[in-house]
């Protein structure tokens, strides 16, 4: 059984894949992607939903910026053809912008007997092209069926095929829940093609993204602004008298940790998390010294070398 793709995106997204809001214009009329248009704000990609590959090369893909031009575009798509096959309904998705289209799939490995897991930096409408002519640029590994796929192997994967390194962890992320659907729906193909790498890549915007609430941010200078709708503060300590922030998680370099959690800990923030690796093995043993002094409970720092610092004051 074949999937139209607004139902393996409702799929995808009960596996925590994230994926562009959507609204389905079911009807047959063009009345509804006006509608739908609106709502999700424009501009946005209008997607006829049909079984069958190459969309977009057929014209089953358009970017429109106004609702009109919504409607209009819906008007064109439904009822006709594409290979053949008759348009009923189209998908109205929110346009992302994106610098980079990538390629996870996972297949049946017939002469195996084994889940085949493929991935290519060259995603898009034409990766059965890339398949066919330059069959290199596609990276596989076979998978033990008894255990599944690991993050270690997916990442390992990845950066054979030549993934840029930031993108590795998030994608890594992805193909493990690829492969979770995969298994969970016992098909024979899941892929996301394309995986597209966003123009906003700030590190404010995927926490947002995945749930997290985000009440200030720090960057001395830069107060009276705001990130992704987040305020942004001169200094930790305005940030919790304004917002009763109680707990911090900062991104810079390594070699500023140590200033940035004394900063933290003396605006008496006692969750704190550390994301850069390589804290030099020093600086990990004053915040430790510094949390325990200060009678921080509790500090998790991510780094030091691989180190994971847990302090608590006992009662």
């Amino acid at each position: 059984m074949k999937l139209y793709e607004h139902e393996s995106a409702d799929i995808f997204s009960g596996f925590g894949i994230r994926v562009p809001e959507r609204i389905m214009a079911a009807t047959a009329t063009p009345d509804e992607a006006f509608l739908a248009a609106e709502k999700i704000g424009l501009p946005v990609v209008m997607k006829a939903q049909v079984l069958a590959g190459g969309r977009g090369l057929a014209g089953g893909v358009k970017t429109v910026t106004t609702a009109e031009e919504a409607q209009a575009v819906a008007a064109d798509l439904l009822g006709s053809r594409i290979q053949g096959i008759k348009v009923r309904s189209v998908m109205v998705v929110r346009k992302v912008d994106y610098y980079r289209e990538l390629y996870l799939g996972i297949t049946v490995d017939g002469f195996n007997g084994r889940p085949l897991v493929m991935v290519s930096t060259k995603g898009g409408m034409n990766i059965e092209e890339v398949a066919r002519q330059n069959p290199a640029n596609i990276s596989s590994l076979r998978v033990h069926v008894d255990r599944g796929l690991f993050a270690f192997e997916a990442r390992k994967l990845l950066k054979a095929a030549g993934f840029p390194s930031r993108q590795i962890p998030g994608c890594a992320d992805i193909m493990v829940r690829l492969y979770q659907v995969f298994e969970a729906y016992n098909a024979m193909v899941a892929e996301i093609n394309p995986l597209v790498i966003c123009t906003n890549e700030s590190l404010t915007h995927w926490m947002l993204a995945y749930g997290t609430t985000i009440v200030a941010g720090v960057t001395p200078g830069k107060g009276g602004t705001a990130v992704e709708g987040v305020p942004v503060f001169d200094s930790v300590l305005e940030a919790v008298e304004k917002t009763g922030a109680e707990a911090s998680v900062f991104f810079v370099p390594a070699p500023f940790v140590l200033d940035a959690f004394i900063e933290t800990v003396d605006a008496g923030i006692n969750l704190i998390v550390a994301v850069p690796e390589h804290i030099p093995i020093h600086d990990v043993m004053k915040m430790k010294t510094y949390a325990r002094k200060h009678e921080n409970r509790g500090l998790f720092a991510l780094g030091g070398r691989g180190r994971k610092i847990h302090c608590r004051r006992h009662a």
